[in-house]
């Protein structure tokens, strides 16, 4: 083999790897952004996170004391960005909403929305929903449905404590 052709070898080789690298490191520079934001959120009130995990879009976190819950979501049409103060929960849950599909190889579950509801223990307080995937802003799921099943239980660990 001479050094032209081990040359452009190289070249193509190159070539077909550039979109793999750039999209790592598009999704990494995402990720530090989003956790970045959730920081910034707890510095607001006063707390540093203990327990922290982004996905796609949205970042959760534990503040270090245990009673707070931070949540960042970067939408495509809004900024979401939540505190809640884990004392005034009563309850958690996690909502999976789907639907059944008819295909050729049979019926298939599609999940449509993903997230976690709370409800507080104020009358006056309204349900709030984080959603952690919703099917009109990603098409499809990518490690939400056990991030939101991770994070019931770290709440859920919390409010016996």
């Amino acid at each position: 083999m001479d050094s032209v052709t081990v040359i452009m070898a190289v070249f193509f080789l190159a070539i077909c790897l550039m979109p793999f690298v750039l999209a790592a490191t598009g999704s990494k520079k995402r990720e530090k952004q989003l956790l970045r934001s959730l920081a910034e959120i707890a510095k607001q009130h006063n707390c540093s996170l203990s327990q922290q995990d982004s996905c796609k879009d949205m970042a959760i976190g534990l503040c270090e004391n245990g009673n707070a819950l931070i949540f960042f979501r970067q939408g495509k049409n809004k900024t979401t960005s939540e505190y809640i103060d884990l004392s005034e929960v009563k309850s958690c849950k996690l909502i999976h909403l789907s639907k059944t599909v008819s295909a050729k190889e049979g019926p298939h579950k599609i999940t449509e929305a993903l997230g976690l509801s709370f409800s507080f223990t104020s009358k006056n307080k309204a349900e709030l929903v984080l959603d952690f995937f919703k099917v009109d802003e990603n098409f499809q799921l990518s490690g939400e449905l056990k991030l939101a099943e991770k994070w019931l239980q770290i709440i859920k660990l919390q409010k016996m404590r």
